[in-house]
């Protein structure tokens, strides 16, 4: 039997990959559904993929570097490297977070062009 931190890690993975696996289903589903509904995929969908690309980079830091960051060390080298990974994730949370954000404009955007109003407002 391992140590409860090595138990709790594996659980933890385990959604973070099982988040990771649906979040890559509905987002396939959604350039599905555009390129038989248009026949080409808008900006917003490209920004949704580069979003997807972050989540995936972000669950492999943690993945991989895991361990490092959820066991208490006290050894220098093991904190250094859990700054970088933690750094790493975050920049990648954060690029995704702006992607959906940048997606979500881009979205409204196209649906303002037919409204002069909010064209106007934009």
């Amino acid at each position: 039997m391992g140590t409860p931190w090595l138990m709790f890690l594996a659980i933890l993975k385990g959604i973070l990959w099982s988040g990771v696996t649906f979040s890559i289903t509905v987002v396939v589903a959604r350039l599905g559904v555009r390129i038989r509904l248009f026949g080409r995929l808008k900006v917003d969908a490209y920004l949704v993929v580069c979003a997807i690309a972050f989540i995936i980079a972000s669950a492999l830091v943690l993945a991989i570097f895991g361990d490092v960051l959820y066991y208490r060390s006290t050894l220098a080298k093991d904190i250094a490297v859990a700054t970088h990974d933690t750094l790493a994730s975050y920049l990648c949370y954060y690029s995704c977070l702006w992607s959906f954000k940048l997606s979500f404009m881009a979205f409204f955007y196209g649906l303002g062009r037919q409204i002069r109003a909010l064209e106007i407002l934009w």
